[in-house]
C-alpha cells in the first residue's frame, strides 16, 4: 500500500469517518502484515485520542496536528542533507518517526505539554543499500543495510541519545561534557568522542561493538556489568549465554564497508584476496598453491584508488601477475612472490 493510501485511511478512522470495504480491508491487510504495524497503530490512535484528555475545557486542535502529521511524511520522500528519506515496502518507519514528531510537538499543538521534548528523526536501509547522516553535533553515522536509527534533530541535554536496530558506524565528536548514547534492543555504548561500529539484530544471538579509535564502554540493558573497549578491540554479547567478553582484533578490515580502507600487516595473500574481492564484489583464483602463503604489507584507501590500483600495487609488491579473465573474476598467478 502506498504512503499517500495508508495517510489517507489513518485520517479517515481517526476522524471517525466511513470507511468502505474496500478500505477497511485494506487497512486490515497492512495490520496483518506485522506485530511493528499493529503497534504503531495503537500508538496513533492513544497519542490521537489522548488530545482530547488534555485537560477540561480544551479542545484540541486536531486539524492541525493531521497536517504536521502530513506534512512530515510529505516531507521525508525527498532527500535532504541532514534527514534521509525512509522509504520502504513494510517497515513504514516514516510513520513511526511522524508519531515521534508528533509527540514532541504535542506541547505547541495541545496546550504546552512536554515543552522540553526534542525533535525525533529517523532513517533506514534496505537490503543492499548504506547511507550516510550528518547529526546536529556534528557526528557522522554510516548505516548498514537493514537498519534503522533514530537520533534529535538537536542535541539540547546532558547527554546525545540515539536509538540503534541494526549496524552502524559512528564518528563521534569529542565532547566530554556531554557524552554520546547509543541503545540497542539490548545493550547500551557510551562514548565521548571516538569512531566504532555497533551490530545488534534482534534475530541474532550476539550483539558486538568494534572500536576503531578511542575508547567506548559496551554494557548489556539487563544487567550492572559492562566492558571499556578501546582501539582495535571488540566486545560481544552473547544473548543466549547472557556472557559479555572482549578480544583484540587483527585487522580492522571488517569495518571496510564504512571506512572505505583496507590494512594489510604480514597478511596472508589469499585471506588479502578473499577482503579485496568480498568488497568489490569479484573472486580471485590462484593458479600456483604456493602464492597463497605469500605475506603482503600495504593500505589501500578505496575512495582514492580503485581495483586496478589494488591488483597493480600487489603484481608490483610481490612480483606476481593478476589477470582479469571475466566481468567478477580474476586469475593470480607466478613462480613465487618476491
Amino acid at each position: 500500500m502506498e504512503e499517500k493510501t495508508l495517510t489517507q485511511l489513518i485520517r479517515k478512522q481517526l476522524r471517525g469517518e466511513p470507511l468502505t470495504a474496500g478500505e477497511q480491508e485494506l487497512l486490515q491487510s497492512w495490520l496483518q502484515e506485522s506485530a511493528d504495524h499493529k503497534t504503531l497503530a495503537a500508538q496513533f490512535q492513544s497519542v490521537w485520542e489522548g488530545a482530547s484528555d488534555y485537560k477540561e475545557n480544551f479542545e484540541p486542535d486536531k486539524k492541525a496536528a493531521w497536517e504536521k502529521i502530513e506534512k512530515f511524511m510529505l516531507e521525508n520522500q525527498e532527500e535532504s542533507a541532514k534527514i534521509v528519506p525512509m522509504k520502504a515496502r513494510k517497515s513504514w518507519f516514516g510513520l513511526a518517526a511522524s508519531l515521534a514528531i508528533l509527540v514532541g510537538m504535542a506541547g505547541g499543538i495541545w496546550g504546552g505539554a512536554q515543552p522540553n521534548l526534542p525533535q525525533m528523526l529517523g532513517a533506514m536501509t534496505r537490503a543492499g543499500e548504506q547511507k550516510e547522516l550528518l547529526l546536529a553535533d556534528g557526528s557522522k553515522v554510516i548505516m548498514k543495510e537493514n537498519s534503522r536509527f533514530e537520533y534529535p534533530a538537536d542535541f539540547k541535554s546532558d547527554t546525545r541519545q540515539v536509538r540503534l536496530n541494526g549496524e552502524a558506524f559512528f564518528d563521534v565528536e569529542h565532547r566530554p561534557e556531554q557524552p554520546f548514547i547509543i541503545e540497542t534492543e539490548r545493550t547500551s555504548v557510551s562514548v565521548l568522542g571516538t569512531s566504532f561500529a555497533v551490530r545488534d539484530f534482534p534475530a541474532e544471538s550476539a550483539c558486538q561493538v568494534t572500536v576503531r579509535s578511542g575508547k567506548v564502554r559496551f554494557q548489556p540493558l539487563t544487567s550492572s556489568k559492562y566492558l571499556d573497549i578501546e582501539a582495535a578491540e571488540k566486545a560481544v554479547f552473547d544473548t543466549g549465554k547472557k556472557e559479555l567478553s572482549k578480544s583484540g582484533v587483527d585487522d580492522l578490515n571488517d569495518l571496510v564497508w564504512a571506512t572505505a580502507r583496507l590494512e594489510f600487516r604480514n597478511t596472508l595473500l589469499s585471506s588479502a584476496l578473499l577482503q579485496i574481492g568480498n568488497y568489490y564484489g569479484v573472486t580471485f583464483e590462484v593458479d600456483n598453491p604456493v602464492l597463497s602463503s605469500c605475506t603482503l604489507n600495504a593500505t589501500f584507501d578505496l575512495k582514492k584508488q580503485n581495483l586496478a590500483d589494488l591488483t597493480g600495487a600487489i603484481e608490483l609488491a610481490l612480483g606476481i601477475n593478476i589477470e582479469k579473465i571475466k566481468e567478477t573474476e580474476y586469475r593470480v598467478s607466478g613462480e613465487s612472490c618476491k
